[in-house]
């Protein structure tokens, strides 16, 4: 049986929109993967923790809005590790449950010139293929310069693909959820209906 091909989708989801439904059907398209899984995380030591939903509800919110996508699962696998989310040990433990299959870790261009500086950058790239998302504003030659030595120093397997712009900012949302037009256009329905639900502001 031929291995595989899984994309792995992290964030805080806080909460999950479109721009990352997007994202991760771009990237199963263009790696032509099997199924994408998203991995909302439990705590990000790099995000403030005051505006942040729930890990339950997150999750929840990832489960409800990909509910209708056949390619596409979710996982609470760093929710139930607690404390802080690192990549590289949701990536060793995806290795044990998928030890003959092939995982594709899938960032957005900028999380290229980062990932250097995260927990155990070395398990990350010789555990997985790198799919980046390139952005109409982002200049082809640094990233592609910043890949390159990426790949000198930690054998890294890094493909670029396409994407639009489909940032979605905390200030979009917060306008979004004050306008009903807009909110469909950029927020699942199922979070549509959980802020209207709970009175959340945001």
């Amino acid at each position: 049986m031929a291995p595989l091909r899984i994309g792995i989708l992290g964030g805080t989801f806080n909460p999950i929109h479109k721009g990352h439904i997007e994202l991760a059907e771009r990237a199963r398209t263009a790696a032509d993967l099997d199924r994408v899984i998203f991995i909302p995380s439990n705590i990000s030591y790099m995000k403030d923790q005051t505006e942040m939903l729930s890990a339950a509800v997150r999750y929840e919110l990832v489960r409800k809005s990909i509910a209708s996508e056949p390619f596409f699962d979710v996982s609470d696998m760093e929710i139930r590790r607690g404390g802080d989310s690192f990549t590289f040990e949701t990536i060793m433990e995806l290795k044990g449950l998928y030890p003959n299959d092939i995982l594709y870790f899938i960032v957005g261009a900028d999380t290229v010139f980062s990932m250097e500086k995260w927990q155990h950058p070395e398990v990350i790239f010789q555990n997985t293929r790198i799919l980046a998302a390139s952005r109409k504003d982002y200049e082809p030659d640094e990233l592609m310069n910043k890949i390159d030595l990426l790949k000198a120093s930690y054998g890294a397997d890094i493909t670029v693909f396409s994407t639009d712009n489909i940032d979605i900012s905390s200030t979009m949302i917060r306008d979004a959820l004050r306008n009903d037009h807009l909110a469909e256009t950029l927020l699942p329905e199922a979070v549509v209906s959980y802020f209207k639900e709970h009175h959340i502001t945001y």
